[in-house]
């Protein structure tokens, strides 16, 4: 197993022990890196070599754009942020092998999602359920 320095989510995480939530503008790479950690420290090796994920920068510039997107048209919070990365902090890699469930904390960071005026009579979406976090550590490079 891979062992997988977390030293810049510790060291982000730290310093804002006593703030009142991460920004989005940190949350995003810090989210990013720590999910790209993950997946090369517990993914399969064949898989990640398969996708193009042979580094850390590989996987966050593969993954990026799904991170960035994740939030749009979402109120961010970013005190759940800050729980997000603390928690993506503790992943360890599975018994059985593979990557870990994201940390559920990390589905709450973006809420009020898809609030959208139905114009058509079509019945818009106006849950305020979160939006998911890119979770699929399956990094799929195909699409």
């Amino acid at each position: 197993m891979k062992r997988v320095s977390w030293l810049p989510v510790v060291s982000l995480v730290s310093s804002l022990a006593a703030g009142c939530g991460v920004p989005q503008a940190e949350f995003v790479p810090a989210y990013n890196e720590a999910l790209c950690n993950h997946i090369l420290a517990c993914g399969d090796a064949a898989q990640n070599r398969f996708d193009g994920l042979l580094s850390l920068d590989e996987c966050v510039d593969d993954t990026r754009n799904d991170v960035v997107a994740w939030g749009v048209g979402c109120r961010y919070r970013g005190g759940q942020a800050q729980q997000c990365l603390a928690d993506m902090e503790t992943l360890a890699c599975p018994g059985g092998g593979g990557t870990a469930p994201i940390p559920a904390s990390c589905n709450e960071v973006y809420v009020n999602c898809g609030e959208i005026t139905d114009t058509d009579g079509g019945g818009g979406d106006t849950s305020d359920s979160p939006a998911d976090s890119p979770a699929d550590t399956d990094v799929d490079t195909d699409a």
